[in-house]
């Protein structure tokens, strides 16, 4: 699958608002939407890995009472890129950029971070909600959403 521009998948993103369908992770600790599927699936040739990275976190999470039900999670893309159209480690790539991935608490209070050290996300920033709820009525869950879908 082809990467979206920016432009494009920033348009494709704001289509969504509200989600019936929940896919599962194959972790079984998250939950995620169909935007949040959208995203992965059209930004950096497959952004699946961002999904991954804050499944592994959510056991921490658990331990923060600030974070057990709602976590706000940000991928910041730096400048400048570590390459330019040319070559990583012997290969030929596109555009490599470096990123921090955020998990907050609140507004300008950041919980813990880490860092991507190589990445083609195409956004210069996107934030993510992670919520505590159920998605079959009984059983507790993590959902992970575009802010436009809670």
């Amino acid at each position: 699958m082809a990467k979206m521009v920016a432009a494009e998948l920033q348009a494709g993103l704001d289509q969504f608002s509200g989600s019936l369908t929940m896919i599962r992770h194959w972790t079984g600790r998250l939950y995620f939407t169909e935007g949040v599927k959208f995203l992965a699936e059209n930004a950096g040739g497959g952004a699946f890995w961002l999904i991954d990275l804050i499944a592994s976190y959510l056991p921490r999470c658990r331990k923060d009472e600030m974070l057990r039900d709602f976590q706000v999670w940000r991928l910041k893309v730096h400048n400048p890129p570590l390459v330019k159209q040319g070559v990583v480690d012997g290969e030929a790539g596109p555009h490599k950029f470096m990123a921090t991935a955020y998990c907050d608490r609140d507004t300008d209070d950041t919980a813990f971070s880490q860092d991507i050290p190589c990445t083609d996300f195409p956004l210069p920033e996107i934030k993510l909600y992670c919520e505590l709820g159920s998605v079959d009525g009984e059983h507790p869950a993590y959902v992970l959403m575009l802010t436009g879908e809670r």
